[in-house]
């Protein structure tokens, strides 16, 4: 992850705790925080401890998400705890009975990025993508398990979102699904904890998106009964939650976020990811070519709608690319951040409501140069949702743990309003042991 700082800011702690405590969290771990670029430094997890000077308190739910990085580096995960907190990266746990890591075992990023595009998929690479992202969860929830004290008994779920490899919006033309891999079965197996997973497909059998299923648990926490809000979530794909004083939460994706700057990025620099968005910073964005990306039909949709790496990638941009004369690779990168922050900005500025206060989360937020695009863009003031008590890289993971604790409760996840879905309902299904 980008931009983390290297530790919790301890002055915040009782600030997370009473935001988590809203929510339904009823116990909080502090416990093993740490950065991914401050690991190599660090031995274990005590030597984190003693720098915090935080107690462990046993965890009751845990969530876990994945990031697909550079192909040369195959597959990285970071480890998320039920709040969200990152621990060590998971290409230092071994696949079972092998001297191999699971990460090593799996087929480049590049091949694997395949599965999200029709056409080039197979069959076989998912089924053992399936099975080897499962097995790489399972490694990671045993070692948080075992860096925390935790047996299975004390764990009531593991919520796995897992790794979308193809989304397909309803009323498209085509059958609508999404498809996330990394089997829960596995997981549960190898952990012996019931694991919540499968979380959008039930909204998307009541003729919904699927996406995004963060708004509820936005509402949940960072709703304000005096001020109009925004939460925009910035990860590969951007999508906003609106939070009016009064009236109902909605809320939906809004295209492009870090995926075409990563990818632009990578090409380029060999960098995962532009650092600060300096990169960007140091380039002119091209008009004319802010005005071809920004002609995609999607952004002419009327919510509810969402979308994905089908729909904004690589081959995409490199085809907008060949309408026009050649551009400067930094001068491209420029370009793509402003389409970022416009089609978010032109979204928020377009809902017809007063808006006094924006905040990001995601790895976005950690780009300088992208929040600075927006403040500029918009007329509401623009934070990360530090300001609101929970760090902007925890705000997905904490939001699927709350789902995998909802599922648990019986209690509705989705937000019909959001997603377009018949009713409210459950979500996710329950694997046990």
């Amino acid at each position: 992850m980008q931009g983390l700082h290297d530790f919790i800011p301890t002055e915040k702690k009782a600030l997370y705790i009473n935001q988590l405590l809203k929510v339904g969290f009823d116990t909080i771990d502090f416990g093993s925080f740490v950065s991914p670029k401050a690991i190599p430094q660090l031995k274990d997890t005590a030597q984190v401890l003693d720098q915090l000077d935080l107690t462990r308190t046993k965890s009751k739910l845990l969530a876990i998400i994945a990031n697909l990085r550079g192909a040369e580096d195959a597959i990285q995960f970071e480890e998320i705890d039920y709040l969200g907190f990152p621990l060590s990266i998971s290409e230092q746990f071994q696949k079972r009975n092998t001297n191999k890591s699971i990460a090593d075992a799996l087929i480049t990023v590049a091949d694997i990025q395949n599965l999200c595009q029709p056409g080039i998929d197979r069959v076989q690479l998912y089924a053992e993508t399936d099975q080897l992202m499962g097995e790489l969860f399972a490694e990671a929830c045993l070692g948080l398990m075992a860096e925390l004290g935790l047996t299975a008994d004390q764990i009531a779920a593991i919520g796995s979102h897992g790794q979308t490899v193809r989304h397909s919006a309803p009323g498209q033309g085509n059958i609508s699904f999404s498809q996330q891999i990394g089997d829960p079965n596995i997981i549960a197996a190898r952990t012996g904890c019931a694991v919540v997973a499968d979380f959008r497909r039930k909204d998307m059998a009541l003729g919904g998106h699927g996406a995004p299923l963060v708004p509820a648990f936005h509402r949940q926490l960072f709703s304000d009964a005096r001020l109009n809000r925004v939460i925009v979530n910035i990860g590969g794909i951007a999508n906003i939650t609106v939070l009016p004083a009064q009236g109902h939460c909605s809320g939906f994706d809004t295209g492009p976020g870090n995926l075409l700057l990563d990818s632009w990025c990578k090409k380029h620099l060999a960098s995962d990811y532009d650092s600060n968005g300096q990169w960007a910073a140091g380039g002119a964005c091209n008009t004319n070519l802010l005005t071809q990306l920004k002609s995609h039909s999607y952004f002419d949709l009327p919510a509810p709608k969402s979308t994905g790496r089908e729909a904004f990638h690589q081959q995409w941009l490199e085809q907008q690319l060949s309408f026009l004369p050649p551009i400067a690779a930094q001068d491209v990168q420029a370009s793509l951040l402003q389409f970022t922050a416009e089609t978010i900005a032109d979204e928020i500025n377009g809902l017809g409501l007063s808006v006094d206060e924006v905040y990001v989360c995601g790895g976005g937020a950690f780009n300088g140069a992208l929040m600075n695009s927006l403040n500029l863009a918009l007329t509401a003031k623009v934070d990360s949702t530090i300001a609101l008590g929970l760090d902007p890289s925890w705000v997905e993971a904490s939001a699927f743990a709350w789902l995998a604790k909802r599922r648990l409760e019986a209690g509705s996840g989705n937000l019909p309003a959001v997603t377009g879905a018949e009713r409210e309902t459950v979500l996710g299904g329950l694997y046990l042991p």
